[in-house]
């Protein structure tokens, strides 16, 4: 068998009392909700209750549950900022009372410490998804790991809910950039990515790269959005946009280096944002990495190439 036993402690008076025999309980960061989890290591395994913090802590007998669910092999439940979302390795639960409103988010998540934002990867790509009264997915990238890290079962442990596994990823949305830190399943190492911040809404740049794109939705192949591979646009079709994206950016008043890569990060960023109209996008990004280039700036460069190569299909690429 496995005995567990939960205590609370008072740091003022040194005393303390058991509470639970659960196998773990995690605290909100408001102090109102306590969150026990089951066995680990038996099945089934990790289903999670949620309970009023006071009521636990007086008489966890007649504490009212207030949520209780999960799946058999629920691995840890967390919080990373105050307020009413718990993650999992791909779940989130949500709301008052809280319910389970997402799973089965490809192989792992990871929740954004600074936005309402999940990012869910899997072996090749990474989806972003939009924290609401659902989980939303609004736009995905393709994600390269290092030779070592290619396969799954390297980088995904399948038993993370009977591992005891209580560290989880970390993503960090800071200005235009994005920090992603996770540990995979084999190897004792820390993986760490840096990319171009994801943009969960908003409107493009400028209304007439909007209405432009609108125009064109019914003709696009697929809504970028979705996070298909779609194929590059050919070169009589960039040739033709081109002209028209110059001029509403006013890509030729940019002389200086500083203003090259101003006008790169704006081309970048309505890039990202214009989700119907394939050949805007592609045109978009390749001018931005075009002029983070000419601006001698290696990383926004790689941060253009990073977003058409999420978008686009590109041989040896």
């Amino acid at each position: 068998g496995q005995d567990s036993v939960i205590f609370v402690v008072n740091v003022r008076s040194k005393a303390f009392k058991p509470i639970s025999k659960s196998a773990l309980a995690s605290v909100s960061y408001d102090g109102k909700l306590l969150l026990t989890q089951e066995s680990f290591n038996l099945s089934p395994s990790g289903g999670i209750s949620a309970f009023n913090y006071t009521e636990y802590v007086r008489n966890d007998s007649k504490a009212r549950k207030l949520f209780g669910g999960g799946v058999q092999q629920t691995p840890y439940v967390y919080q990373v900022a105050p307020g009413g979302y718990w993650f999992s390795r791909n779940m989130v639960f949500g709301g008052a009372p809280l319910n389970q409103i997402g799973n089965n988010l490809d192989e792992l998540i990871f929740a954004d410490t600074n936005q309402k934002i999940v990012y869910a990867l899997n072996k090749d790509t990474i989806n972003t998804h939009k924290l609401g009264g659902a989980v939303d997915h609004v736009s995905a990238r393709r994600v390269v790991f290092p030779n070592t890290y290619r396969e799954p079962k390297k980088l995904f442990n399948p038993w993370a809910h009977r591992s005891y596994l209580l560290d989880q990823p970390i993503a960090v949305t800071h200005g235009d950039r994005l920090y992603l830190f996770f540990r995979p399943a084999s190897g004792g190492v820390l993986l760490f990515a840096e990319t171009s911040a994801f943009e969960p809404t908003g409107e493009p740049l400028s209304k007439k790269m909007a209405d432009a794109a609108d125009a064109k939705a019914a003709a696009a192949p697929a809504p970028i959005a979705a996070g298909g591979v779609l194929p590059i646009p050919s070169a009589e079709q960039r040739r033709e946009r081109k002209p028209e994206i110059e001029d509403l950016f006013g890509v030729s008043k940019a002389i200086t280096k500083k203003d090259k890569l101003a006008v790169s990060k704006q081309l970048l960023k309505t890039g990202i944002e214009t989700r119907n109209d394939p050949v805007a996008t592609f045109v978009l990004m390749n001018l931005a990495r075009e002029k983070a280039e000419e601006a001698g700036n290696i990383r926004a460069a790689w941060d253009a190439i990073d977003a058409m190569a999420g978008v686009f299909q590109f041989d040896d690429f």
